[in-house]
């Protein structure tokens, strides 16, 4: 019972207030540092584009992320049935 609550607070919790990254110990460490630095890169990258370069741009880059990810959730979900 102890260790499935520490569980959920590291996988469910932990991932909640991150955005989504966590340290999945099934997974190798080179996995979980790439899954890691991509999570930073998407993070950052439009908020690098909207200070530092054109706004339009990093809104433009914003939304195709967030299309992106809503696809491959889609995708993902039409697998599982």
């Amino acid at each position: 019972m102890g260790s499935q609550v520490v569980q959920i607070l590291r996988q469910g919790v932990w991932a909640a207030l991150s955005g989504g990254w966590y340290q999945d110990p099934h997974q190798g460490a080179g996995v979980n540092a790439l899954h890691l630095y991509l999570w930073l890169f998407l993070l950052g990258f439009p908020f690098t584009l909207y200070m530092y370069g054109l706004p339009a741009f990093g809104h433009f880059v914003i939304m195709w992320e967030m299309k992106i990810a809503q696809d491959s959730d889609e995708l993902r979900n039409l697998s599982l049935l």
